[in-house]
């Protein structure tokens, strides 16, 4: 039960109905993650993960879209998948210093990321706000 009420909790802290989440990590935690994001209403429910198996099981868990993030650029994709804008929810239940970075460089100005994933040891962040053609916007 612990595994599934980390994801509840995770997910439904933040405003989910018709919204694009994005989860970050698909072990059991973020699986469920993505079956709770799906049933709370997201309008589109995007997941990353470095193990095809467990985009394979995502993907069965209702995710739409599943990047491996061994492969391919995954703030580039997501991006592409919110039509520029980045998420609105971005929960990231890893704890790899990588992808904490990918979660506060996919989510939209203005949006939210919440954190499960412990990383190891400190994790340096750039906070610092960069200009693009969309306005600022916080990089990693």
């Amino acid at each position: 039960m612990d595994p599934m009420g980390n994801a509840f909790h995770t997910v439904l802290t933040a405003e989910i109905p018709g919204s694009f989440v994005f989860i970050v990590g698909c072990g059991p935690i973020g699986c469920f993650a993505v079956g709770i994001a799906r049933a709370a209403g997201a309008s589109k429910v995007i997941a990353s993960d470095v193990n095809p198996k467990r985009l394979a099981l995502a993907a069965k868990m209702g995710a739409h879209v599943t990047i491996n993030a061994a492969k391919d650029d995954v703030v580039k994709t997501v991006l592409a998948e919110t039509g520029g804008e980045g998420a609105d929810v971005v929960c990231e239940m890893s704890g790899v210093p990588s992808a904490l970075h990918q979660a506060f460089a996919s989510v939209r100005m203005g949006g939210r990321v919440q954190l499960l994933g412990i990383p190891d040891g400190q994790v340096p962040m750039d906070f610092a706000m960069k200009s693009s053609s969309k306005g600022s916007r916080c990089t990693a």
